[in-house]
């Protein structure tokens, strides 16, 4: 529950932008009573009745009161907080620059590789990265926290001169934000002198196993991702 309404804070911290929040202890018992008492009267206004237990101890978040007042008790339409399969793995270094749209990780100067992503990928990006720059290979990690909209020369301008732009989603190709991208970037003339490759998810049902697996199989592992870079820029590519 604490990490819902930390992520419902923290996406209206993005839907506002230029807001600068301040972070403070917050006891979550008066939203849930409030919430609660709302879902008792659509409930009664329907002929039904419902029982609603909050829990015996506080719970408190760290989080600024204004955007999760705004986000828990103010919606302006629907809402749906997805988590996928598995843990995400969180980033042990600081970014190079970051915002409330992306954030940016260099693993050596002049990247020959930038990489785009988002979502619990983005750890095994980086990790590829990595690999790519101890083998010489400076790299780039561009983690969008936005993917919509999506500020195409922006991105184009991080870019910079890379020989490779790799985008890795754990999303479907066909209409995903890496074929978004590419489409963008073309159409304005950006990007040009670089190669480009989407890593997402084809049209094929992925099998069934676990997370580690699954990356497997769809050549989303950080070494399947650095040996498919290193290849294109090297010239190996198979």
């Amino acid at each position: 529950l604490s990490r819902i309404a930390c992520n419902l804070a923290d996406l209206e911290q993005i839907r506002v932008g230029s807001y600068v929040p301040r972070k403070e202890k917050i006891d979550l018992t008066g939203y849930l009573e409030t919430l609660t008492q709302e879902i008792k009267d659509i409930c009664s206004s329907a002929g039904r009745a419902i029982v609603c237990k909050l829990p015996p101890k506080p719970i408190t978040i760290t989080a600024d009161p204004i955007l999760l007042e705004r986000a828990v008790l103010k919606l302006d339409g629907p809402v749906a907080v997805r988590y996928p399969r598995g843990k995400e793995r969180l980033a042990d270094e600081k970014p190079a620059m970051e915002d409330s749209t992306l954030a940016v990780y260099d693993y050596g100067t002049s990247p020959k590789v930038v990489f785009f992503t988002y979502g619990r990928l983005s750890a095994y990006v980086r990790e590829a990265a990595s690999l790519l720059a101890h083998k010489g290979i400076p790299a780039r990690v561009v983690r969008l926290i936005r993917i919509k909209p999506l500020e195409v020369a922006r991105l184009a301008e991080l870019a910079g001169g890379a020989e490779l732009l790799y985008f890795a989603e754990e999303g479907i190709r066909r209409g995903g934000v890496g074929e978004f991208l590419v489409s963008a970037m073309a159409e304005a003339g950006l990007c040009r002198q670089a190669r480009m490759i989407i890593r997402a998810i084809s049209e094929q049902f992925p099998a069934h196993g676990n997370t580690e697996q699954l990356f497997a199989d769809l050549g989303l592992t950080p070494r399947q991702m650095a040996e498919e870079a290193e290849g294109q820029v090297t010239g190996d590519a198979h």
